[in-house]
């Protein structure tokens, strides 16, 4: 599957500023959003203009607005989108520097300074009149101009001069502006109000011969408050709100303009669509890899270090790179950037963010959609051919040499934090010659359980000023927008901004505020750590909501508390259990999205939160609707599993979305009935898969239920329950086996010596690791032991308890050296290992467990009459 090249689209807006804030916030909340929605999937990047802040203050005390404006409409042709109202707009001096400036770099723009609003000459330099800067040819007029105007109805009844003109003097004069506001809204206070009136309409005409335009109406709410203003004083008051065209929503019309101008300069690109539910996932990869390299700035060096563990193609020595770091150092915009640039150079290497997709939330799946993409079989034929007894699919040394033999040079798995047993790498024993492995995870002691060796690249803080400034300039690059001195000092030496994540959320926040004047004051509420400026986030979308809506807090709740994110049904069906209802939701729902998009993952239809940080500041935050959400994210996974379908006869568990999540959300709810449900209901037990069960046993989610509870017991048929639990248990003991093998890998005897030498370390991740696996492998086998006597529990007459007795049996047979570790431990823990006292403890539990689920047929026969 081929890389293609992504295009761009730059969007100058254009209009006066101080009465536009309503309709250009409008534009970068409710219209942008969905464009670039609607763009990326034809993989077009597109970036809105929008210089209410674009002009820095020492641009502005040099005079050079002009010029600044002129070059960022070159620099977005041909797109236009102009915005008129009441205003004419600032007139530039003829003295000032800036018309000196300008007028050498533009033809034709001298006779315009002094006698043109700087809106109007924006339009003349697009659309009417070019003037010559960057344009080939000279004077000569581009050949295209994708221009769109929209002019406001008077909302205004009333207010004074602006009223009376329109409305041929009938107007009463007593609207709903101050005189401060008319000042702002319409061009009172100007030497010659009813003039200045006269060449705005003017201008209008001149546009409407020219070029199609369109009116649009909206309503004046003294209630509402525009933020941008707020610094004026009571001006503030009062806000635009209700746009609309020909009686629909204005962003319609908007949206159905500029999806036509864009399909018209890109005919090419259509939307990108794939075959079957594999290559969509791979495609899906490609995107996020597309996107997430835009958020790559600087880190050259680091750059450069990943880029020699790729491209190694058929020969060479084997090269495998971890890469780890803090949230936010920008792991997977490295790593993005690092695969791109290697497509670009001819190279074939297969990228994958664990958990960006639904094909990279398991080993099977990921195992699945590598091997498709690589050409080593078609996944969904595989898949179909192994429905009646699905094979153990894990990625292995074999598995990458037979990538290496299709053609694929190396593999980019990021993020494994985010699959189970760590992406399937702990059964990679070595790397193939001439492969390169790259993978990355926030947890540095991940590293610890990789099967082969690898170098590690840690991501380190940006310490420097200089280097952070770096940053801030080609994250503001693409929106074409500076920051002053002052304004970069302030926010280049927060703490938070050592982390590229802090300064990222910061920008792109900032690209959407509108207040030139607020601007320093803007950039001191983000504070001063990554979480700091997620909250600011959060107060933002709620001022932008009105701020007493609570769907947008009800919204961000359920990303928060949830792990897996929500899909598009699964949002309104969780939204109408926490009581919202009504048809507007749907829309307003869409804005949120829209809204939060930059903090969003989206693939296959199913929106997921990814960033830790933005998840803390939202269980912090709407704290206390955290157990209204996980009741309602629990009964959504709970319907989901039970409206799917039982899986075959000897095929495993079959996943739906929530397999993974109904225990956690249950468990953190402290719901020990809906646990125990999950083991006895057989429409839920068949969906959940192993390792989701074993997550909880390792949280100390089951441990705290004593062994005489009849967990194992089902209300229906016996003879389910029995083989259940049975099941359970053998899934619980294969991760014991699981950790016994790792522990025979890295840390061979003595123990006790590899004990003291880690925890002797400065860092001491490994032997934290070393311990938890000592510590959890005997707990494992004391609960599987608890779950295979339940099953017996479970049967109701002889032939079900000979029939779990004989199933016990075997589980004990193929226990692979399990019970003979526990035996090692219980007499020698604490010493070989250098462990406490705790280790021998936990080893006679779960040999006592073992005994007492050997002697319990007898005692279950007794009480059986047939």
């Amino acid at each position: 599957m081929q890389t293609a090249e992504w295009r761009e689209v730059r969007l100058f807006i254009s209009s006066t500023f101080n009465d536009m804030h309503a309709e250009r916030d409008y534009l970068v909340t409710e219209v942008f959003p969905e464009l670039r929605e609607w763009c990326e999937a034809r993989r077009i990047r597109l970036t809105d203009i929008d210089l209410r802040w674009g002009v820095t203050s020492d641009e502005a005390e040099k005079e050079s607005t002009v010029r600044t404006c002129l070059r960022c409409i070159d620099e977005c042709r041909p797109f236009f989108l102009c915005f008129l109202g009441q205003r004419r707009g600032w007139v530039p001096d003829p003295g000032s520097v800036a018309a000196d400036e300008a007028v050498s770099e533009y033809a034709g723009l001298e006779e315009r300074i002094g006698r043109s609003s700087i809106t109007e000459i924006e339009i003349e330099h697009a659309v009417l009149a070019p003037m010559a800067h960057l344009l080939s040819g000279g004077n000569k007029a581009p050949e295209k101009c994708r221009a769109f105007f929209y002019f406001r109805e008077n909302p205004f009844a009333g207010s004074g001069g602006i009223l009376k003109w329109f409305s041929r003097g009938k107007g009463s004069g007593n609207g709903p502006l101050t005189e401060a506001q008319r000042r702002i809204y319409t061009n009172a206070g100007t030497a010659d109000e009813a003039e200045e009136d006269r060449k705005l309409e003017e201008t209008k005409q001149r546009i409407r011969k020219e070029w199609q335009t369109r009116q649009y109406t909206c309503r004046w709410a003294p209630d509402l408050v525009t933020e941008e203003l707020r610094g004026l004083g009571e001006v503030c008051r009062g806000r635009l709100t209700d746009f609309a065209c020909k009686r629909k929503p204005l962003r319609e019309s908007v949206l159905d303009d500029l999806k036509e101008a864009i399909g018209q300069e890109f005919p090419d690109l259509q939307p990108v669509s794939a075959g079957d539910e594999y290559e969509e996932d791979a495609l899906e990869q490609h995107l996020f890899a597309q996107t997430g390299c835009l958020d790559f700035a600087g880190r050259r060096d680091e750059l450069d270090r990943v880029m020699q563990y790729t491209g190694t193609g058929g020969s060479g020595e084997p090269k495998a790179l971890f890469v780890t770091g803090g949230e936010g150092y920008g792991k997977t915009a490295l790593l993005s950037k690092a695969w791109l640039q290697q497509q670009a150079a001819g190279g074939k290497m297969i990228y994958r963010s664990c958990g960006a997709t639904d094909k990279s939330l398991s080993e099977d799946e990921l195992n699945l959609s590598i091997g498709d993409e690589a050409g080593l079989f078609r996944a969904s034929e595989q898949k179909q051919a192994d429905k009646d007894r699905p094979p153990v699919r894990r990625i292995t040394k074999e598995y990458l040499a037979n990538l290496l033999a299709h053609g694929v040079s190396g593999l980019i798995l990021d993020g494994l934090e985010r699959l189970p047993s760590h992406g399937g790498l702990l059964h990679v024993s070595g790397i193939p010659a001439g492969f390169s492995l790259i993978v990355s995870s926030d947890r540095a002691e991940d590293a610890v359980r990789l099967g082969f060796p690898c170098d590690t690249l840690i991501l380190q803080p940006v310490s420097n000023e200089e280097e952070r400034q770096e940053l801030v300039e080609a994250f503001l690059k693409r929106t074409l927008k500076r920051l002053d001195r002052e304004q970069m000092k302030l926010l280049v030496s927060a703490p938070g901004a050592a982390v590229p994540l802090y300064l990222k959320t910061v920008c792109s926040e900032l690209r959407t505020f509108g207040s030139w004047s607020g601007l320093t004051e803007k950039i001191r509420s983000f504070g001063t750590t990554l979480e700091d400026a997620f909250t600011e986030v959060l107060r933002t979308v709620e001022k932008e909501r009105d701020g007493n809506d609570t769907l947008f807090p009800a919204v961000a709740a359920l990303f928060g508390f949830s792990r897996g994110g929500l899909d598009d049904a699964e949002l309104p069906q969780a939204l109408a259990l926490l009581g919202f209802s009504g048809r507007d939701i749907p829309y307003r729902t869409g804005m949120i999205l829209r809204r939060l998009s930059p903090y969003l993952s989206r693939t296959n239809r199913r929106y997921e939160l990814m960033i830790p940080g933005l998840r803390r500041a939202i269980r912090l935050r709407y704290a206390n609707t955290e157990a209204s959400c996980r009741k309602a994210l629990a009964e959504i996974y709970r319907e989901n599993l039970m409206k799917a379908p039982d899986p075959a006869p000897n095929t495993g568990v079959t996943e739906v979305h929530g397999s993974r999540e109904l225990l956690y959300q249950l468990a953190m709810l402290g719901d020990r009935d809906g646990l125990l449900q999950a083991v006895k209901d057989q429409s839920l037990f068949s969906k959940i898969p192993a390792d989701a069960y074993c997550a909880e046993y390792k949280n100390g989610s089951f441990f705290v239920w004593d062994s005489n509870d009849d967990m194992g017991l089902a209300d229906g048929d016996s003879g389910k329950a029995v083989e259940r639990n049975l099941m359970l248990a053998g899934m619980i003991l294969e991760k014991a086996h699981e950790h016994i093998a790792e522990i025979g890998q890295k840390y061979p005897h003595p123990y006790a010596r590899w004990c003291k030498e880690l925890k002797a370390k400065k860092d001491q991740t490994e032997f934290l690791h070393y311990r938890d696996l000592f510590y959890e492998t005997p707990e494992y086998a004391a609960a599987a032991m608890r779950l295979a006597m339940n099953g017996m529990k479970a049967a109701r007459s002889r032939k079900e308890l000979d029939r779990a007795e004989a199933g016990f049996r075997r589980l004990c047979s193929e226990d692979k050296g399990v019970f003979s570790f526990m035996s090692f431990l219980s007499l020698t823990g604490s010493s070989a290992t250098g462990l406490s006292g705790k280790l021998e403890d936990l080893a006679d539990s779960a040999l006592l467990a073992k005994e007492k689920a050997e002697k319990y047929p007898a005692v279950r026969a007794s009480e059986l009459k047939d």
